[in-house]
């Protein structure tokens, strides 16, 4: 017997090595590898499995939950590494893969992206390390039905019309207050959701009043400028009003009637809400008719990993699912933002009424994105602001820098005094 169970364990071990060197993570010689979340698994499978159908000499294999970090540190990266176009430069570049040399040998046309898209995956030097699959961008969301509420019974006059392009920072305020009900000594419903942990809503502030997080050549934290410090006042002027609350998932619990940034990735989340009707409008501008680039635009990617024995093959599966076929699957499967100028019209030929929440598709192909600004591709942005400017902010919000003064404006002053001095102390030596 026990003869007979040694070459069996035997061959497990051998097999579990196996894994470990080849498909578990970098690929074996007839396979491309890529590692995908669950929550991507309907569409990343349906693209592979149409890719392979046409390319079987050299098929990809999803890796689904796969410990991606886990799989580059011990040097078998899988050939396709996922990423964002923040990380792509910040964090991965040391194994990806500069695409330049691909896009030029063939002359792939990259303006079959949107362009600042496609622009916020290059650094200065016109490295690019991947290309994009989803994106997602600032909006305006908002409850239709808390809208509807308002207006029932009032006078045309009167009445609150949903947001859209017109719309103003002030017009947002207002909204927020007349949206507000009151309840007791509390409130029944917010006008707005407040995000302040996050650059996602608070730098739309920024940027709408002409600052922005660092300089333009990005050697310096810039919101300590006057413009900057305007649209922090701004957004703390509004959460004082007591229009607006800082409780997370409030306006997807229907007790805030907007939210301003947000994320594409909560669509899914929202439509599996019963009854909960939203849409979404181009961010308000801070004076009328004048509209700046304040949405932020970060974009999901994929890229080849440097140590690929696939290099072509995965080069050729990467233009595959960025590319129309594969963009037309991914947007047939989930809801989102394509990065696809050929998807983006076309699904804006679909009636109003019949697509899927959000309907105002016009709002985001049409205007946002061509309104959007990338954040900094300085390498370490993202530690300098998770360490440094975003506990700052938040304290803010939770009335820490009272003591400096009792004006907005004035702890706002203090606020940016405090990030800016940590932020520039950081700068001096990264890591």
């Amino acid at each position: 017997m026990k003869k007979r169970i040694i070459p069996i364990l035997l061959g497990a071990v051998l097999a579990a090595s196996a894994c470990l060197m080849t498909a578990c993570g970098g690929s074996s010689e007839n396979e491309i590898t890529l590692v995908a979340s669950t929550s991507t698994r309907e569409y990343i499978q349906a693209v592979c499995d149409a890719y392979n159908a046409q390319n079987p000499e050299v098929p990809v294999r999803p890796l689904y939950n796969a410990n991606q970090d886990g799989f580059i540190s011990a040097k078998k990266a899988p050939d396709l590494i996922f990423t964002n176009n923040l990380d792509a430069e910040n964090k991965y570049h040391y194994v990806l893969e500069d695409l330049a040399p691909y896009i030029e040998a063939e002359n792939f046309d990259t303006s079959i992206y949107y362009e600042d898209v496609i622009d916020s995956l290059y650094t200065p030097d016109g490295t690019i390390r991947g290309l994009p699959v989803t994106c997602n961008l600032s909006l305006l969301y908002y409850n239709k039905t808390m809208f509807d509420d308002y207006n029932e019974g009032k006078a045309e006059s009167e009445k609150l019309g949903y947001p859209d392009e017109t719309w103003t920072l002030a017009d947002f305020a207002d909204a927020c207050e007349k949206l507000t009900i009151p309840s007791g000594a509390g409130v029944a419903q917010y006008g707005a959701e407040l995000t302040d942990n996050w650059w996602g809503e608070w730098l739309i502030y920024v940027r709408s009043y002409g600052g922005d997080f660092m300089n333009e050549d990005e050697t310096d934290i810039a919101l300590d400028s006057e413009a900057a410090k305007q649209g922090f006042e701004f957004m703390y002027d509004l959460y004082l009003s007591g229009h607006a609350t800082r409780v997370p998932n409030q306006f997807s619990a229907g007790e805030a009637a907007m939210l301003m940034g947000g994320h594409v990735g909560n669509w899914l989340s929202y439509n599996a809400l019963e009854g909960f009707e939203w849409d979404v409008a181009p961010l308000p501008t801070l004076n009328e008719g004048e509209r700046l680039a304040t949405s932020e635009i970060t974009a999901d990617v994929y890229g080849i990993s440097n140590t690929s024995k696939h290099k072509d093959a995965a080069w050729d599966f990467l233009k595959f699912l960025t590319g129309y076929e594969g963009q037309k699957i991914i947007n047939d499967t989930v809801s989102s933002v394509s990065c696809l100028k050929q998807i983006g019209q076309e699904k804006m030929q679909t009636e109003k009424s019949e697509r899927p929440n959000p309907q105002n598709l016009e709002a985001i192909y049409d205007v946002q994105l061509n309104y959007v600004e990338p954040l900094p591709t300085y390498r370490y942005f993202r530690t300098m602001h998770d360490n440094y400017v975003a506990p700052c902010v938040t304290r803010l919000f939770e009335g820490q820098y009272a003591s400096a003064g009792s004006s907005a404006a004035e702890q706002v002053e203090a606020m940016v005094a405090e990030a800016c001095a940590d932020a520039r102390n950081y700068m001096r030596n990264p890591s």
